[in-house]
């Protein structure tokens, strides 16, 4: 059977705003059909949808280089392959009720797709109460775990009373990712936060509130569940007040030894099995695909210390995509950074792009990145959000 895959980073939005259709706020829409291609580098076969054939010479020769085989397909050309064959595998950055449906309206065999049934288990797994679950799993594997639970705030009430006690916290909508739908309040919430708390609550049952840490380190591990649940690897990454901002670029091996700076490998290990028994046990049976659970570390009284499940992806990610690049595409003893770019005017990252290849080309060796720049997607002059990776920092 083929493949399909389509890089839809609005899941998360879509997921939050329920069964009903969800439309795309103009910046999403934008940023898909501009880094349509994202998936090519984690799969590099198939069909990949695109909104437009892509042109740009230099990505297409960077793909022969590299071995990416993956086919474009423009939504024309997938009613032709329809019209000949509509059994096909559709692999989505991530599944919801209105992607479905746009799949169902493309012509895909319903049979091929998730069920309503298959939705609803993925909604109820990507609520934040399942940070709780995990947590309180990892508690109950090893007496020496304290790591300290979410609250899930039903009530403004409840919220006011967990902003007093705490004093400075995070308050997070239950279904949210990559920095979307957090407020840190300090001290007492603002007008504004009390209105978005309420909006939250009145929407979606609640808001999660966890205490503010001083992070030295986000980092996450990656899962894949399938007919068992598998460890794929690190990703070692950086935000800013919530909000993505990239990927290092570097080993497993390296990472963990980036870590080990702040906490044990035996802890990480034991994190690491404990995550692959909790995923087995109460995700698996319901959902079948890539998982990444962030975490952190912190510290606290001149002390570091882990918090071992901030958020539960299921759905592909930008640190899944740093991590099967390096495992494919980078050189072992290479590092680099991996970020993301946007850019309101029109041919600023074409120009950028010029400057880089002029002066920093990417150097590949027995089709693996040595060093230099390169953008994972195609740049044109109305290219407005693109992925770009430094290697050899």
């Amino acid at each position: 059977m083929n493949q399909l895959y389509v890089f839809n980073p609005d899941h998360d939005l879509a997921l939050a705003h329920g069964m009903t259709h969800y439309v795309s706020p103009a910046s999403a829409v934008q940023f898909a059909t501009d880094a349509a291609v994202l998936p090519a580098w984690i799969f590099d076969d198939g069909y990949l949808l695109v909104n437009k054939d892509v042109t740009d010479s230099d990505f297409l020769s960077l793909c022969k280089k590299l071995n990416i085989r993956s086919r474009w397909v423009t939504n024309e050309g997938l009613t032709d392959i329809l019209r000949e064959d509509n059994k096909i595998e559709v692999v989505p950055w991530g599944w919801n009720y209105t992607f479905r449906q746009k799949m169902a309206d493309s012509g895909v065999d319903v049979a091929c797709l998730p069920t309503m049934q298959d939705l609803e288990n993925i909604r109820r797994l990507s609520h934040r109460r399942l940070t709780i679950a995990a947590l309180q799993f990892l508690n109950r594997k090893n007496a020496a775990n304290d790591y300290p639970l979410p609250l899930e705030l039903t009530t403004i009430e409840a919220v006011d009373d967990f902003v007093k006690v705490h004093g400075d916290v995070v308050l997070k909508m239950p279904w949210s990712g990559s920095g979307r739908g957090l407020r840190r309040v300090v001290g007492e919430m603002t007008e504004h936060q009390r209105g978005w708390a309420r909006q939250s609550i009145r929407k979606h049952g609640c808001v999660m509130g966890e205490i503010f840490r001083n992070v030295v380190q986000d980092f996450a591990m990656e899962f894949h569940c399938g007919a068992e649940v598998g460890f794929c690897g690190y990703s070692l990454f950086s935000t800013h007040n919530g909000v993505y901002q990239g990927n290092v670029l570097m080993s497993d091996d390296a990472i963990e030894t980036h870590l080990a700076q702040f906490i044990s490998p035996m802890q990480i290990a034991e994190t690491q099995h404990s995550l692959l028994q909790f995923l087995e046990a109460e995700v698996r049976p319901f959902y079948k695909g890539p998982v990444g659970v962030d975490m952190f570390v912190f510290q606290e009284d001149n002390q570091y210390r882990l918090d071992p499940c901030v958020e539960i992806n299921l759905r592909m990610t930008m640190g899944l995509l740093a991590t099967v690049f390096c495992k494919k595409y980078l050189e072992k003893e290479s590092k680099g950074l991996l970020k993301m770019r946007h850019s309101s005017k029109n041919g600023a990252l074409l120009a950028e792009k010029r400057q880089f290849s002029a002066q920093t080309p990417p150097v590949i060796r027995d089709g693996k990145l040595v060093s230099g720049h390169l953008f994972s997607t195609p740049i044109h002059a109305e290219t407005h959000y693109a992925v770009e990776m430094f290697v050899g920092m």
